[in-house]
């Protein structure tokens, strides 16, 4: 097994890198996150706190973003879980910069882009779960998946019930399958757009959000000042498209991200979501009519079955969320086999990106997290 190990700013935390093929020719990165013996030893694998047959926990992050946004905060979840005596991996899903590469497509291919969620779902996540396992030497794993991320895991179970044996439990985090009651002005103002460019096969088979927003002020933008004019760019951005709200994500944490986030995907995945929302249903790439036909054998994609999901999910979601609505939310709950629990968070600033990065997450979501892993091991 090859690996790389990346020093944190906190030098008593490490990521190590490791690269999972899929079985179309990806090649991802996935991060383990380690706690070093002892802060002033080298970077070197002995150097690490390795979990030996601790449970495993993959935490999949959402739209746009990449594994180690997990611990962009002071506080975060992994850092939680790991003192807690979890093994914590983070995955980039296919498309991001760190998990850029293939086995015989170039980056600048439409071929390369040429995925929608169910391909991150069924090749990325089934080939991601089954390193961990195999690497671990555990017979099952915890999962935790944000927005997005819980897209994906829908997505595998509904198609391959053959994995719900392989999940103890999983925790949805403002979970992305229906949006009817959607109140993000900028999402409902895409629709028509995205629309369009899901039915052109020429135009969805291509790279979107090319740069992070570090990225985008570099060149306009004295060194010393980046990370501020950045931060504060990408705060105005999320705050627009109700991505977060005014005051629950430190303006230092808007700067940190910056350097991240928002990360590269296919024009085609945020097409599949945006479809899945004008047709009201958990589904299929929609390609037309007469290619569904010849794909499906059928003229309207076939649904995704959550019946088949027979693994227990526990929710979380919030009324300040203006992606993920706590109805549209309540309307997976109900049709989830195996339901733990809907925690609804009261707070209405409570918004869909302080699950990950927001000052009360802790105390609203985290601890909550750690206490139904417990149970489930």
């Amino acid at each position: 097994m090859e690996t790389k190990n990346t020093l944190l700013d906190n030098a008593e935390y490490f990521l190590e890198d490791h690269n999972v093929t899929t079985e179309d020719g990806y090649i991802l990165t996935l991060q383990r996150f380690l706690k070093r013996d002892a802060p002033e030893k080298g970077t070197d694998r002995q150097d690490l706190i390795l979990p030996k047959k601790k449970p495993a926990v993959l935490l999949v992050p959402g739209l746009f973003c990449i594994g180690k946004n997990w611990i962009i905060a002071e506080i975060n979840l992994p850092k939680l879980l790991i003192e807690q005596g979890f093994d914590c991996w983070l995955p980039s899903p296919r498309g991001t910069l760190p998990s850029r590469k293939h086995t015989s497509l170039a980056s600048s291919s439409k071929k390369y882009w040429d995925f929608s969620f169910h391909e991150v779902a069924i090749y990325d996540l089934s080939a991601i779960i089954n390193y961990i396992i195999d690497t671990t030497g555990n017979i099952t794993l915890s999962y935790i998946g944000h927005s997005m991320g819980c897209t994906i895991f829908l997505t595998l179970l509904s198609c391959r019930p053959e994995y719900c044996s392989k999940i103890s439990v999983c925790i949805f985090l403002a979970p992305a399958c229906y949006g009817r009651h959607v109140r993000s002005i900028v999402t409902k103002a895409s629709i028509p757009i995205l629309n369009c460019l899901a039915s052109s096969k020429f135009l969805r088979k291509r790279p979107i959000l090319n740069w992070t927003a570090s990225n985008y002020v570099r060149y306009t933008v004295p060194m010393s000042k980046r990370d501020i004019v950045a931060g504060w760019l990408l705060r105005i951005s999320a705050r627009v498209a109700s991505v977060t709200s005014s005051k629950g994500i430190d303006k230092e944490i808007y700067r940190r991200m910056a350097y991240e986030i928002p990360n590269t995907t296919s024009l085609k995945l945020v097409c599949h979501g945006f479809q899945c929302i004008v047709a009201d249903k958990f589904q299929n790439y929609d390609y037309g009519r007469s290619q569904n036909q010849k794909i499906y054998g059928q003229l309207n994609p076939p649904l995704y079955e959550l019946g088949n999901i027979s693994t227990p999910i526990a929710i979380f979601s919030s009324k300040g969320d203006h992606l993920c609505s706590t109805q549209d939310i309540a309307r997976l709950s109900e049709e989830l086999p195996n339901l733990i629990s809907h925690n609804c968070i009261e707070d209405k600033k409570f918004s869909h990106g302080d699950f990950i990065f927001g000052k009360n997450a802790q105390a609203s979501v985290f601890e909550n997290i750690i206490q139904i892993l417990t149970e489930y091991i």
